[in-house]
Order: C-alpha cells, then structure tokens, then sequence
C-alpha cells in the first residue's frame, strides 16, 4: 500500500560535528571535525540517490549479506522467536532490502511497518515490497519520534540509520519503547574501518566503535546484547557490524503488576 504522509514538523536547526582525527602534541590536542547534514540537507540527498539505490546495494552484496546474518542470529537459542504471524518494523528502511532480507526466510502472515525520512526511499519500498506475502504499511515519520503505540512490534530493525543521529541513544531508546517484551532489536552500524570511513567521507556519518554500540544498545535496557559479524566472504564484514539485543519479557510482567 502507499505510504502516508506526515504532517510537517519544524525542520531540524541543530548543527552537530562528526569527529574526524584527534590527536594530542604536548599539551596540544589537534582534532578535525566536519558538520554533519540537516536533516532537510540528508532527506535531499537520499530522495536524488532513491532510484538507483537498490541496484547498488545489490552490487555490493548486501542482500545476501543481510539474509544470512539474519539467519544466524536466529538460529541462535538466545534470539529464537516464532516467524509466524510477525509484526515487524524497518525504522529508516529506505529501499526495503533489510526487511527484504528478513522475508527471504520466509516468516508467514507477517505485517511489515516502515518509516523513513525520505518519500523517495518509501516509494523504492513500496514497489520492492509489494508483491511480497506481507501487510506492508509505510509512513514518513522520524526514527526518533516514532507514530506507533509502546510494545507495538516482535521485531525491529535499522540499517545505517543509528551512526547519522546526533543522538543516537535516543533514536535506540525510542525502538525500545515500540518493541514488545520478548523482541529483538537488530540494527547493522558502520564500523571503525577504512570502508567505514569512505561511508563517513560521503555521507558524514559517524564510524562506531563496537565498544560503543555495545553500550548504547544496553544502556536502552536490552539483554543478550551481542554483536554479530557478517560472513568472511563478504564486503559488509569490513563496512560494518550487526547488533542483536532482546527485550525483557520480566518488563510485561512489571507492567501487569502496576496496572
């Protein structure tokens, strides 16, 4: 179905900095940084590469990348979830190929959310998508003030989407309150690499330790908080990490007892 638009919000007027180098001399510190897109300069940027952005991430082999992480986080004990009857949401899920991914494995009776920036992008999605055995329903929204009730979701995932916020604690704290007790949260960051950094040079995004990324997924209150390599064969192993983490199904159980 087609995506909804959402009402205008006030744009975005925060200029943050991307770190680049830093470096101490003496008592000197030397340190680079390069203003990050508005969110108006980012939608623009992504609705001009919408066309041809499936065809490229397909050359790139992320399809195939995403597919078999996905599988493996899900043939592990701690993440094991049922594929039947899902309510899954893609937060940034530009042209579809993530949450493409997750449907090659075949979960049935599925219902598919999808938020995204860029009106191109949800425009790829829906033509991707569609034809797929899924209740697709896609909205431009904000991953950080997302349009959906709390404990909405068995699965979410996000792509390069966490490493372009000025906060992204925040944006993770957001798809934690629209997970149900019991989902998983899987979202792929771009690494501290040469790759990574070519991604930064073109897009100003952050690179992320998996130091970091590690913390901020538990400082939301997730558990079984891992990170999940991609396959040794391909380009995405050096471009970036996967990250699992599951909500606690004692929160249900707290929740029920205040109420």
């Amino acid at each position: 179905m087609p995506f909804e638009p959402s009402p205008q919000s006030p744009q975005c007027l925060s200029d943050f900095e991307i770190p680049i180098f830093s470096t101490w001399i003496g008592s000197w510190r030397i340190s680079i940084g390069r203003r990050a897109y508005s969110k108006k300069e980012l939608v623009g940027h992504y609705d001009k590469a919408a066309g041809a952005w499936n065809a490229r991430l397909g050359r790139l082999g992320f399809d195939t990348a995403y597919t078999a992480m996905l599988r493996k986080v899900l043939r592990q004990e701690r993440y094991a979830i049922p594929l039947d009857g899902l309510r899954i949401l893609d937060a940034g899920i530009g042209t579809g190929a993530f949450s493409s991914a997750l449907l090659d494995l075949e979960p049935s009776r599925c219902v598919l959310d999808g938020v995204d920036l860029s009106e191109q992008m949800l425009c790829q999605a829906e033509q991707n998508i569609r034809d797929r055995n899924v209740d697709l329903s896609l909205k431009q929204a904000d991953i950080k003030e997302l349009p959906y009730a709390d404990a909405a979701f068995d699965i979410v995932l996000a792509a390069h989407v966490i490493e372009h916020l000025e906060c992204p604690r925040t944006a993770l704290l957001e798809l934690y309150r629209v997970l149900k007790p019991g989902g998983l949260l899987i979202t792929c960051i771009t690494r501290r690499s040469t790759a990574g950094a070519l991604v930064q040079f073109v897009w100003r995004s952050h690179r992320v330790a998996r130091r970091q990324a590690l913390q901020w997924m538990r400082e939301t209150g997730l558990r079984s908080v891992r990170s999940i390599p991609f396959d040794k064969q391909s380009m995405m192993r050096k471009l970036s990490l996967a990250y699992v983490g599951r909500k606690s199904i004692a929160e249900s159980t707290s929740n029920s007892d205040l109420s």
